[in-house]
């Protein structure tokens, strides 16, 4: 923009540069709406020299990213059993974009943080990690009590292999790690990749041991 002075909203003749607006922290820029040659509105607006990643990092910061609200067939502390598939899932409602923006000088960023994946961990320090642990690229799906097991299917599930019962409080911890990939983009036309955040969440599970006894009916006489 050229010239010292500018028409301020009210049509007010001010200076393009005072205390607030120093000519080498920032620039004005002026914003025309032109329809068929004839000019429908203007305006001039200020962008001061704001790192947009730096505002994106701290819009991420203040994001509202909720840690995952974790569910199990059995609902804790409802014991499970050895050898059998517990089904684990999370609130549905955590699954879904989340987004936030920060402000300065003029500029505007808004971040999107979109839930990728979940990374459960049984908590049984007898297996592997790879033993332990199962990824699901969704919230999981509720085990439903009014249908039958053979009815139903779920692929993030985990079978425990060995009793709770010498662990602290004979609990394993299970444990929920949901990943977010947060992006960006500023009223500038300026846009980037801020990478993954991760909201975790542990419950404890109680894994018992049931056993049966085969016998053979003696003969009648």
């Amino acid at each position: 923009v050229e010239g010292l002075f500018r028409i301020d909203n009210n049509g007010e003749i001010v200076r393009l540069f005072d205390e607030q607006h120093q000519e080498n922290k920032g620039a004005w820029y002026r914003e025309t709406c032109i329809r068929r040659y004839t000019v429908l509105s203007e305006r001039m607006y200020w962008v001061g020299n704001v790192d947009p990643a730096a505002l994106a990092q701290q819009a991420l910061d203040s994001a509202p990213i909720p840690t995952p609200r974790i569910a199990i067939t059995e609902a804790p502390p409802v014991r499970t059993l050895v050898n059998m598939e517990m089904w684990t899932w999370i609130a549905p409602g955590a699954w879904a974009p989340v987004t936030a923006t920060a402000a300065a000088d003029g500029l505007t960023v808004t971040v999107t943080a979109t839930p990728t994946s979940v990374r459960w961990d049984s908590g049984d320090p007898r297996g592997s990690i790879n033993e332990r642990t199962n990824i699901c690229y969704g919230p999981g799906k509720a085990y439903r009590l009014d249908k039958p097991s053979n009815e139903q299917q779920s692929s993030c599930t985990y079978t425990y292999r060995h009793t709770s019962g010498r662990q602290p409080n004979l609990e394993f911890p299970l444990s929920a790690t949901l990943t977010w990939h947060a992006t960006w983009t500023g009223t500038d036309g300026s846009s980037g990749d801020l990478g993954n955040v991760a909201r975790s969440s542990t419950v404890g599970v109680r894994v018992g041991e049931s056993q049966a006894l085969n016998v053979i009916p003696s003969e009648g006489p």
